[in-house]
């Protein structure tokens, strides 16, 4: 990524950037943040990028840093994970909030978020001004650097949130939205997914 590239642009003034790399494995997306930005600089990481999840995997558990699934059950890209994203015992969180999707794949990756008891998060995975927000991650304290949103994330100190173009009264929608994943053991707390109103770069 083009970290020093993105700092010094004027477009970033005013805002916290943090950086990962979105891997394209065979089966779907991968996303990668490192605590230390001079992971990324120095290009380590680099030799597992090679369409293997497992590839993924060993370089996380070399390098460090926090591992999601984004949109696992998204098909207008290319492959997805869909249901092989329960396979991913090496992933961190997932993506369950995107707004470019439809909201039945954002509720099957919040069901298979709650499942795996890992975090959620969300983003609005898109470059137009206008949609830039509808979907975010939230963080229970303020962030400032890489290591402290890695951190968070892998305590589970974070919950994502969208805002709906229409409100949705289905009662088993209203019961996912009041009740969050329970966490791993790693200290984590269960926090609920909200709706109403979290890029990889931010």
């Amino acid at each position: 990524p083009p970290v020093a590239q993105a700092r010094t642009s004027p477009s970033a003034a005013g805002l916290a950037l943090f950086f990962g790399v979105e891997f394209l494995c065979s089966r779907g997306r991968l996303v990668w943040l490192p605590r230390e930005l001079s992971l990324l600089e120095s290009e380590e990481w680099r030799p597992f990028a090679d369409r293997d999840a497992d590839g993924v995997k060993r370089m996380v558990t070399e390098l460090g840093g926090l591992l999601f699934a984004a949109h696992p059950y998204d098909r207008s890209q290319g492959p997805s994970f869909s249901d092989a994203v329960f396979q991913l015992d090496f992933i961190h969180a997932i993506e369950v909030a995107n707004h470019g999707l439809f909201q039945v794949r954002n509720l099957m990756a919040y069901e298979a978020a709650s499942r795996m008891k890992v975090a959620t998060v969300g983003g609005s995975d898109s470059s137009d001004p206008a949609v830039i927000g509808r979907a975010a991650t939230v963080f229970l304290s303020d962030v400032r650097t890489q290591a402290e949103v890695v951190d968070a994330v892998l305590r589970g100190d974070v919950w994502a949130v969208e805002l709906l173009d229409r409100l949705e009264k289905a009662p088993e929608r209203a019961t996912a939205l009041r009740t969050g994943p329970a966490r791993r053991d790693a200290g984590s707390r269960g926090r609920g997914r909200r709706r109403g109103g979290r890029q990889r770069n931010a």
